[in-house]
């Protein structure tokens, strides 16, 4: 027994030296900074983190999937459809023979980005839209209403699927067109109009690098051609051109936004239909200013919170009711029951607003959560997001150049990954009942904010804007639309039939007042409508690469995000500086740099004056000064104006017979600016004491020639 105490004591001697060695080592390691990158570096490359990094690394394929589409659309579509197919195969082929291989891993990236090629040709093929080159002054212009709503300015917008319009020819004849009109009127779905008077214009494009392409949104809409109409005729009240199905569908969609709204524009009613229905004609434009300043611009479109809302409501309430039935609850499991009509309610609900994109990508996301209860698997993770994913960009791959698409899936991956760390489930159970009415509050401002830092590189990039308030008004809009604008809408929309909804589209439209007064509240906040300028495209890549990073991944290697963050930074924070915002085709210019340029710091020509408030809106100006800008819009400077900076002029040049032509001279050096060379417009950006111009080269895409 002694001799058995003595080698214990002495293993435990030698396990204290042991461990007062690796103590002293670690410190070593610290000495220098080397050493500790280093050491670092060899913890995150061991062995069991590399196991990790494997089993997540599947995760990245949808990424692969998507650029794969995106380099479809945008610079490889001129690749035939049957190409890409068969190359596919190719790859297909190779991975099935080589699954086994060091390689196989590598292949599978291959494969999914040939196949978002693959997908995008389909796409291309499938839409095919015929858009017109140039303007056109109608004469006479008919066709069928297949929709219609408002424009900013609250009057008629029109979209007809024409059957004549003089002076163009079939081969150029677009499938639909869409025009403003004048005066209001008594139109509908299905009638056949003729208009006499207006013209035509092929959808605008980029009107500056990097901003809003507007033509590929028409173009995927299979809108052709936009403009005006001065003078209309209605022909037949009751077409039925355009199949029962469809007339049926969107007429009984637009009857019911007439009985929600109450035929009137703007207030809770107005928020209401646009909520139920997806006809945003009955919003006013402030109230759709204040809301997106406030940081609740989200709700007003269909999108993944609605969608989750009426399914999530459908599915907490036919399981309960299908628990209250005991032969019912003995025999199956009422959850899978209430999966599956939840799927069924969610789908009706897209189609019947009329199935835009962002409704269309909640819709797979629900489906696959809601797949997951009904296959016994986990309703909420990334695997079931990556598979989300990839249902979108096969169905819809153009959603790849929605900033909403993006924003979605990161705000959804980085709400998951907040969900795996603190374990919520587990948590939420063991708290006393009282106690989750708190906790339900901290949650919904901890998913503000995390959703709000996963999307505000995109938010930067592409609106230059940060809602600095949107923490406080989403979590004060949390509860308004759960518990009142959520259950009584969708409790109105099935007693409808019924007869006895108005009391639920009281109630419901009053919650959506309080979201309106909420927003107009948050706006009037100082530095509440603050811009600023634009996050470059180079730190936006590397921030999402980042967030994505630190979310999909498991191990510590995810840790290394952390270099791309201060590497997005860095970028950012030394990002030239805008000068000179130049409008495509040269129509407009606008001096950004400075303050000293006071009221003289716009100019625009005829058909300038769009370009020239989007520029407006574009710079990074405080309300002030988009206010007195927009006054200024009003008027008409050609020959007269003149900008200057420092170190560059801008002025237009008219000549005889001709459109005037935009001057641009700086270090020595003169640009001129028109319909032939200017397509996307131009900015002049500031390198420290160089001035350097970007002027992108027109696309070679369907809807940008």
């Amino acid at each position: 027994m002694q001799k058995e105490s003595g080698d214990t004591s002495n293993k435990r001697l030698q396990v204290d030296y042991l461990r007062h060695d690796v103590a002293l080592a670690d410190n070593e390691q610290f000495n220098s900074p080397k050493n500790a990158i280093l050491y670092f570096v060899n913890n995150i490359l061991e062995k069991s983190e590399i196991q990790k990094l494997s089993s997540r690394i599947s995760l990245f394929l949808p990424i692969a999937y998507g650029v794969g589409a995106y380099c479809g659309f945008e610079y490889l579509n001129i690749i035939p459809t049957y190409i890409s197919a068969f190359i596919s195969l190719i790859f297909l082929t190779t991975l099935f023979v080589l699954r086994n291989g060091n390689f196989t891993r590598i292949l599978q990236f291959i494969l999914v980005f040939v196949l978002g090629i693959f997908v995008s040709a389909i796409r291309l093929e499938l839409v095919s839209t015929n858009t017109i080159h140039q303007n056109i002054k109608i004469k006479e212009l008919s066709g069928i209403v297949v929709d219609y709503d408002r424009n900013y300015d609250e009057l008629p917008r029109l979209t007809l699927k024409p059957d004549k319009i003089d002076g163009l020819d079939n081969d150029n004849f677009p499938q639909k067109v869409r025009i403003n009109l004048v005066n209001e009127g008594d139109f509908r779905i299905g009638q056949k109009i003729k208009c006499t008077q207006g013209f035509l214009t092929p959808p605008t494009g980029k009107f500056l690098p990097n901003s809003y392409n507007f033509a590929r949104k028409m173009w995927f809409k299979k809108i052709g051609a936009i403009g005006n109409c001065k003078q209309i005729i209605i022909i037949d009240e009751g077409s039925n051109a355009l199949g029962k199905f469809d007339y049926f569908l969107i007429k009984l969609r637009k009857n019911a936004s007439e009985e929600i709204s109450q035929g009137k524009i703007g207030g809770g009613y107005g928020l209401l239909t646009a909520l139920v229905t997806g006809d945003r004609a009955y919003i006013s434009y402030p109230e759709t200013q204040v809301m997106q300043i406030s940081g609740l611009g989200h709700i007003i479109s269909i999108s993944g919170l609605h969608v989750a809302l009426v399914g999530g409501i459908a599915f907490f309430l036919m399981s309960k009711i299908l628990s209250l039935f005991e032969n019912i609850a003995l025999r199956v499991d009422v959850r899978k029951v209430a999966a599956g009509i939840s799927i069924l309610v969610s789908l009706i609900y897209v189609v019947f607003t009329g199935a835009e994109s962002p409704a269309v990508r909640a819709f797979f996301m629900s489906l696959v959560v809601l797949g997951a209860v009904i296959f016994d698997r986990r309703a909420i993770n990334m695997r079931g997001l990556a598979v989300a994913a990839f249902f979108i960009i096969t169905f819809v791959p153009e959603s790849v150049f929605d900033t909403g698409f993006l924003m979605s899936f990161l705000a959804t991956m980085a709400l998951i990954a907040l969900w795996d760390a603190i374990n919520v489930r587990k948590f939420y159970k063991d708290i006393h009942p009282v106690s989750k009415i708190m906790v339900w509050f901290v949650g919904s401002l901890l998913v503000s904010l995390v959703a709000g830092l996963a999307t505000a590189p995109l938010v930067l990039n592409n609106f230059g804007r940060i809602n600095q308030y949107s923490v406080i008004a989403n979590m004060l809009a949390a509860p308004i639309n759960d518990f009142i604008i959520g259950p009584f809408a969708l409790l109105a929309s099935f007693t409808s039939l019924l007869g006895i909804a108005k009391p639920f589209w009281v109630i419901a439209a009053w919650g959506c007042e309080l979201l309106i007064k909420i927003s107009q509240f948050i706006a009037k906040l100082p530095f509440a409508d603050s811009q600023f300028n634009r996050l470059n495209n180079l730190s936006t890549i590397i921030y999402v690469i980042s967030i994505t990073c630190l979310c999909l991944l498991n191990s510590k290697i995810r840790y290394i995000s952390f270099v791309g963050f201060v590497i997005g930074t860095i970028l950012w924070w030394y990002q030239p500086t805008p000068v000179l915002l130049i409008a495509k085709n040269g129509v407009a210019v606008m001096a950004v740099e400075n303050e000293y340029y006071g009221r003289n710091r716009l100019c625009y020509i005829k058909g300038g004056g769009f370009y020239a408030r989007q520029m407006i809106s574009y710079a990074a100006l405080n309300k002030d000064e988009r206010d007195i800008m927009a006054n200024i819009v009003d008027k008409k400077y050609i020959n007269s104006c003149s900008l200057r900076g420092g170190d560059w002029e801008a002025h237009y040049i008219k000549f005889k017979g001709s459109e005037p032509l935009l001057s641009l001279t700086y270090d020595k050096r003169s640009y001129g600016f028109n319909t032939e060379n200017a397509p996307n417009g131009a900015i002049l950006y500031r390198y420290g004491w160089q001035l350097q111009l970007d002027q992108p080269k027109a696309s070679n895409t369907p809807w940008g020639k």
